[in-house]
């Protein structure tokens, strides 16, 4: 399965809601972290002391049950080549982080992680959310999570400090997982 996640903006919880995926099924998936910037060398990153830095999105996934972390950075045309290569080289399920990567790969389910009220600049961030599988509605107070139509409304960071048995049949249900 292969599962994109993007969102509105830095600090919108695309991150942690990836560590509550993987928090919540352990051990299953590969991640890749998207980054597209003109000041980065094309390179596809394995290196653990890289990933491993703390406070980087890489080492949240690394310590958070992800089996594998991978970081894919360089600009637009770069990162489209690499994920053109390297997704179909993942064996079992994948998530990819990163609003970009809707331009290259096909996912079997997306995210689009959002605050309430949030501004939405980005043009990958736009394009990601028109063609989203999901809104992700980021919600500060805690609340029980649900799911109407196409909009999951949630605490992330609450439910990833105390997932509950709600969010962990949501997700089950959505990622057609037991």
């Amino acid at each position: 399965m292969k599962i994109l996640v993007g969102g509105a903006g830095s600090g919108s919880g695309k991150t942690t809601f990836i560590r509550l995926i993987l928090k919540t099924f352990p051990k299953r998936f590969t991640v890749m972290k998207i980054s597209v910037s003109e000041k980065y060398p094309c390179e596809k990153v394995t290196d653990k002391n890289v990933l491993n830095t703390s406070g980087k999105d890489t080492y949240y996934f690394l310590h958070g049950g992800a089996k594998q972390v991978l970081w894919i950075k360089g600009d637009r045309e770069c990162v489209g080549r690499l994920l053109k290569k390297e997704v179909p080289q993942v064996r079992g399920d994948l998530i990819i982080e990163g609003n970009s990567a809707i331009y290259f790969v096909k996912p079997d389910i997306s995210f689009f992680v959002f605050k309430c009220g949030e501004e939405i600049e980005k043009e990958s961030a736009v394009y990601f959310k028109n063609r989203a599988n999901y809104l992700v509605e980021n919600i500060k107070e805690t609340v029980k999570p649900y799911i109407y139509k196409n909009v999951l409304r949630i605490s992330i960071l609450k439910e990833f400090e105390c997932p509950s048995a709600a969010v962990r049949d949501i997700l089950g249900n959505l990622l057609q997982f037991t």
